[in-house]
């Protein structure tokens, strides 16, 4: 009902702008009401949509700004191992095969409970994050690709943001045990190719003693997120 009453809003409320509509590189961040509204990619996840959906849904929405995560870029230029964030996992509005119709999402109406999958038909995996589960020759080749690949394409991707008047205000690079400092810093390298200097990751603590030190040769602010980690933990990490 909030995401709704939210794209209703977001419909009617002019957005502030530095002159026609959608002029690219320059654009004030959307605001509703005052306040300002971005999204992170992964509201996303289950869509299947890659990065030139996104941008249409964005413009449709009238959002400008966004945290986007690595998966999205790198498999739009073809890295080997990623795939699109959700991938291989139903939405959570999808409904059971074999349910019978319902009213619709958001009428009040509990959803209908998931059924387990049939015995021998597992359910697709859901996708990992680069490192995690990964075949180690696929993840050598992603490391590969990650320390070869041409800067000037993460340069055409910021292009691609700026025509479609979009801000790309932050990379989402989540380090984690199995980068070597060279693919660290060569993801620092990725973000400022893509017009930012400020990465955010989702990362166990036992990398960061490693990142700091490139983040600060680089310039770039490591904003970090803490999904499971205490105060305590947490305190440590900063």
């Amino acid at each position: 009902d909030w995401l709704k009453a939210t794209i209703a809003t977001a419909a009617a409320v002019p957005f502030a702008s530095t002159g026609s509509a959608w002029p690219g590189a320059g654009q004030q961040p959307a605001r509703i009401r005052g306040v300002r509204m971005a999204l992170q990619s992964a509201s996303f996840s289950f869509s299947g949509l890659g990065l030139p959906d996104i941008f249409k849904t964005m413009q449709e929405l009238g959002l400008k700004e966004i945290d986007i995560m690595s998966e999205h870029v790198e498999h739009l230029l073809g890295a080997p191992g990623i795939q699109l964030p959700g991938a291989g996992r139903q939405g959570p509005w999808a409904r059971p095969a074999g349910a019978p119709p319902g009213p619709p999402p958001g009428t009040g109406t509990p959803p209908t409970p998931a059924t387990p999958a049939a015995a021998g038909t597992p359910a697709a995996p859901p996708a990992r994050p680069a490192g995690r589960g990964m075949d180690p020759a696929v993840r050598e080749a992603l490391r590969a690709w990650r320390l070869s690949v041409d800067l000037a394409r993460f340069r055409d991707v910021k292009a691609q943001f700026d025509r479609a008047g979009l801000i790309l205000f932050s990379y989402n690079l989540s380090f984690n045990d199995s980068y070597t400092d060279a693919e660290i810093e060569r993801g620092m390298l990725m973000a400022k190719a893509l017009g930012t200097s400020i990465i955010t990751a989702s990362s166990p603590l036992s990398v960061m003693p490693r990142v700091a030190p490139l983040a600060e040769k680089h310039g770039v602010v490591v904003a970090l997120h803490n999904h499971n980690e205490g105060p305590e933990e947490f305190e440590k990490g900063m």
